[in-house]
C-alpha cells in the first residue's frame, strides 16, 4: 500500500468521507446534547494535631511501630472516608432519596429542590428501590423495580393518593400539580448510599510528608457534592474534638461531683461558726491566738492540699481498679502535683486515643490493636505503681505536716477553751473555703482547656466545582467525530487492500 494509492483512492471516492463525517458530526452532536455535564468537584484540608507538643511523641510512637511519620494522616484518611462517618453523611443531608428528570434522552439530577419525593410506609433497608414516573394532563404510569427481575407497573389517574404495592403505600408528594414529564426516583439503603459515596470519593495526599489531603469527585451534581465534602469534613471534625476533649469531660465531672460534696460541707462549717459566735459573743481573739492561728492555718492549707491529691490519687487508682474502665481515659491527670504520675497517665490517655482512632477501621484480631492492647496492659501496671508510690509519698509529707501542725495545736491548748473551739471552728471553715476556691479554680482552667481546642482539620481550599472539567465537551466531542469521519473511508479501503493481497497471494 502505497500514499499514493491512498490519495488516488480517496479523490475518486470523495463522498465516502462527506457521508462518514456528516454522520460521526451527528453522532457525536447527539452524544454531547443527551448526556448530562459531569464536573469535578474538589477540596483541600490539611490534618493537624490539637496538641502540638505531643504531636513528636505520637510520630516517635508510630515510627517505633514500624509504620512511619506519614501513618497518623493516613489514618485520619481512613476515618474521613469511613462508612460510619459516610453514614451520618447520608443521613444528615437526606441522601437516601434523590429525584431526576428525563431531558433529552437523559436522566438529570436535581438538587437541592425536586419537583418530586417519593416515602414508603415500610422500611426496606436491603435493597434499591427505582420508581420511575410518567406524568401525563389525564393519567400517569408509575413503575417500581427493585433487583433485576422485580419489576411492577401501576396506571393511577391522581397521584394525590397512596399506591398500594407489594413493597407498602407509596407516596408521592409533587412539587406543583402542573408537573409534566418522566421522572426517576430512587430510595438507597444507607448503608449502600455510604458505600457508593465512598467509591465516589477520592482521597490523595499532596506527597508523603504532608499532611495536607485533597478530596475530589466527578459528579453530574456538583452542589450536592459540594454539600456532602463539607458535611464530611465538618462531621469529623465534631467527632474529632469529641475524642480530644474526653479527657477534659471527664476531669469536668469529677471537679463538679467534688465541688457538690465541699460545698455542702463549707456551708456546714459557716453555719456552725456563726452559731457559735452569736451563742459566746465572740467579736476579737488575743494577738497570741491569732499568731498561732496563722501558722496552724498555714500547716492545715498544706494538709488540705496534700488531702486532696490524696483524694484524686485514690480516684485515679479506683479507676483503673475498675474493670469496666479497661480502655477508658484516666479523668484529672492534669490537677496531680506528681510530675512523674502525670506523664504515666499522658501516655496511658495517648495510647487510649490511639486504640480508639484504629479500632474504628480495625478489629480486636488486627496485630495493630493486639500490640496496643499489650502496650496499655503494661502501662497500666505502670500507672498502678506510680499511684501506690504517689500516694505512699504523699502520706509520708502528710504526717510530717501533721506533726508540725501538732506542735501549734499544743500551744493552742492554754488559749481558753471557749477561744479554741472558736478557732477549730473558724479553721475548719477556712479550710473547707480554700478547698472550694481551689477546685473552682480547677474548673475554670479545664473550661478554658476545653474551650480553647482547635478544629483538628484546617480547610485550604473550600469544596468548589472547576468549570473547566466540564465533561462531554464540545470541542473535544466535534473533534473526536471529525478524525473517527475521516478515518473510517480509510480504514475500509485498508480491508479492500487486505483483501485483494489475499485473493492474490491464493491465486499466485
Amino acid at each position: 500500500m502505497e500514499i499514493r494509492d491512498i490519495i488516488k483512492w480517496s479523490i475518486r471516492h470523495w463522498y465516502w468521507f462527506i457521508v462518514t463525517l456528516f454522520v460521526c458530526l451527528l453522532l457525536g452532536g447527539l452524544h454531547f446534547v443527551t448526556t448530562p455535564q459531569s464536573f469535578q468537584v474538589s477540596t483541600s484540608l490539611m490534618v493537624r494535631s490539637v496538641d502540638e507538643r505531643n504531636q513528636s511523641r505520637q510520630d516517635e510512637m508510630m515510627r517505633m511501630m514500624g509504620y512511619g511519620g506519614e501513618k497518623r494522616t493516613a489514618d485520619e484518611i481512613e476515618i474521613l472516608t469511613s462508612q460510619r462517618l459516610l453514614e451520618h453523611v447520608v443521613a444528615n443531608l437526606h441522601l437516601t432519596t434523590d429525584c431526576a428528570h428525563r431531558q433529552l434522552g437523559a436522566w438529570r439530577m436535581q438538587y437541592p429542590r425536586v419537583d418530586m419525593t417519593a416515602s414508603l410506609d415500610s422500611i426496606h433497608d436491603d435493597k434499591l428501590i427505582i420508581i420511575r414516573v410518567q406524568v401525563r394532563e389525564h393519567h400517569c404510569r408509575v413503575r417500581i423495580g427493585y433487583g433485576l427481575f422485580h419489576h411492577a407497573t401501576y396506571r393511577v389517574t391522581s397521584l394525590q393518593q397512596p399506591i398500594a404495592t407489594d413493597l407498602g403505600h407509596l407516596t408521592l408528594t409533587l412539587a406543583n400539580d402542573s408537573l409534566q414529564g418522566k421522572y426517576r426516583l430512587r430510595i438507597w439503603p444507607q448503608a449502600v448510599r455510604a458505600a457508593v459515596l465512598k467509591e465516589q470519593v477520592a482521597v490523595t495526599r499532596l506527597n508523603k510528608e504532608s499532611q495536607i489531603i485533597r478530596l475530589s469527585a466527578v459528579s453530574s451534581c456538583p452542589r450536592q457534592m459540594e454539600d456532602i465534602m463539607n458535611e464530611m469534613i465538618a462531621l469529623y471534625n465534631q467527632d474529632a474534638s469529641w475524642d480530644k476533649n474526653c479527657v477534659a469531660m471527664e476531669t469536668a465531672q469529677f471537679i463538679e461531683e467534688r465541688l457538690q460534696v465541699v460545698n455542702q460541707d463549707l456551708m456546714q462549717a459557716s453555719k456552725a461558726l456563726e452559731d457559735y459566735k452569736r451563742h459566746h459573743q465572740i467579736a476579737n481573739l488575743d494577738q497570741t491566738a491569732i499568731m498561732y492561728k496563722t501558722n496552724s492555718d498555714q500547716y492545715e492549707q498544706h494538709l488540705a492540699e496534700i488531702k486532696t491529691q490524696i483524694q484524686i490519687v485514690d480516684y485515679v487508682g479506683q479507676f483503673i481498679a475498675d474493670p469496666s474502665n479497661a480502655f477508658a481515659v484516666v479523668p484529672a491527670g492534669q490537677e496531680l502535683s506528681d510530675i512523674t504520675l502525670k506523664d504515666l497517665i499522658s501516655v496511658y490517655n495517648r495510647l487510649l486515643s490511639d486504640r480508639n482512632i484504629l479500632i474504628q477501621n480495625a478489629t480486636e484480631s488486627n496485630p495493630i490493636i493486639q500490640d496496643l492492647d499489650a502496650r496499655i496492659v503494661a502501662q497500666r501496671q505502670s500507672l498502678r505503681t506510680g499511684v501506690a508510690n504517689t500516694r505512699k509519698t504523699l502520706m509520708i509529707r502528710q504526717s510530717q505536716i501533721r506533726e508540725q501542725a501538732s506542735q501549734y495545736a499544743s500551744l493552742l491548748e492554754s488559749v481558753p477553751e471557749q477561744q479554741r473551739t472558736y478557732l477549730e471552728l473558724e479553721r475548719n471553715c477556712q479550710i473547707q473555703e480554700n478547698l472550694y476556691s481551689y477546685l473552682c479554680q480547677m474548673r475554670e482552667q479545664n473550661a478554658l482547656s476545653l474551650a480553647s481546642q482547635p478544629v483538628s482539620v484546617r480547610i485550604v481550599d473550600n469544596a468548589h466545582m472547576n468549570p473547566s472539567s466540564a465533561s462531554p465537551k464540545l470541542l473535544k466531542t466535534l473533534a473526536l467525530s471529525i478524525i473517527i469521519g475521516l478515518l473510517l473511508p480509510l480504514l475500509f479501503y485498508a480491508l479492500l487492500w487486505l483483501k485483494r493481497e489475499y485473493i492474490d497471494e491464493v491465486a499466485a
